[in-house]
């Protein structure tokens, strides 16, 4: 309805100017524009009026909302993006770890089997592969509860579409 509303204040008002004369003017140095000669020296000024085009103004609508779907659906994708790249780099730093775990205990294990006669040796060697343990464990721990946080996020946004294939 706005449409035909603006189409119809158009057609009046170029209907209404393409009647109209206007004279521009200048009168002690300044330019004035009237429906009257101002001035000896007053010029006529032709008016062009474009009409509106109800057609294309409602393409160019469609087009507006279609680009910015575009640069929505757009966003999203970096977004998810960008969450994957954040479970990538979480992953390979559990790998890094438990790779750094192995080799810092690897020589202490063969330590601890080369010492057939020294319990003592073997009771701090144990320790000191227990302590290792633990701490790349807990930092591994600590990594993974990041990536499960991730995890859950991302089934949260995916849920909803699963639900909606579900019921189709």
């Amino acid at each position: 309805m706005s449409w035909f509303k603006l189409l119809i204040v158009t057609t009046l008002l170029a209907s209404a100017l393409a009647q109209a004369e206007i004279y521009k003017c200048k009168v002690n140095g300044q330019t004035l524009y009237s429906d009257s000669k101002c001035a000896d020296d007053a010029q006529k000024v032709d008016i062009v009026v474009e009409q509106v085009d109800v057609k294309n103004s409602e393409n160019l609508k469609r087009q507006t909302e279609q680009s910015q779907q575009a640069v929505d659906n757009k966003q999203k994708q970096r977004a998810d993006n960008s969450k994957s790249k954040q479970e990538l780099m979480l992953e390979q730093e559990i790998q890094k770890l438990n790779k750094q775990m192995a080799e810092a205990i690897e020589p202490l294990q063969i330590s601890k089997e080369k010492l057939y006669n020294n319990p003592n040796k073997k009771r701090t060697l144990d320790a000191q592969i227990k302590a290792l343990t633990k701490q790349y464990q807990d930092k591994i721990q600590s990594t993974q509860t990041q990536l499960d946080r991730i995890h859950g996020q991302n089934a949260a946004t995916t849920t909803p579409r699963t639900t909606q294939n579900n019921a189709q």
